[in-house]
């Protein structure tokens, strides 16, 4: 990987979301992928530094490298599951974003990316 380039963390980067970026970004930025693969679609790819890691986990950030800027995917997006243990749910959704964001600034990052997906909404009876 090129030194020259900056270094973006995709957290969740195994997922489908993840995967476009991957591909997406490759050629232009160094790649760090963060994810527990308890829902990943895609193996790691072998031109990104991969960790494997669960972003509830403090110690794993420990593992990164400098990073530049975050692509923040992970999450619990199992509706079924936020229902049986909203606990559970709020740990990593909640918690663990704010572990992210803590490394980010520790890192001094430029740019943080959230992004969200339609689980975060249910199922509405009234919009």
């Amino acid at each position: 990987m090129s030194s020259e380039r900056k270094t973006i963390l995709i957290t969740g980067g195994l997922g489908q979301i993840g995967y476009y970026l991957y591909e997406e970004l490759k050629r232009q930025y160094n790649l760090c992928i963060l994810d527990n693969k308890s829902s990943s679609k895609f193996e790691p790819p072998e031109d990104v530094i991969f960790i494997e890691g669960d972003i509830i986990d403090r110690a794993v950030f420990s593992q990164l490298p400098e990073i530049d800027f975050v692509i923040h995917l992970a999450a619990q997006i199992s509706i079924e599951k936020s229902t049986q243990s909203p606990l559970f749910d709020a740990e990593i959704n909640v918690m663990g974003t704010l572990n992210v964001l803590e490394h980010a600034l520790k890192q001094k990052v430029q740019k943080f990316v959230y992004i969200s997906s339609a689980a975060t909404f249910g199922h509405p009876e009234f919009l």
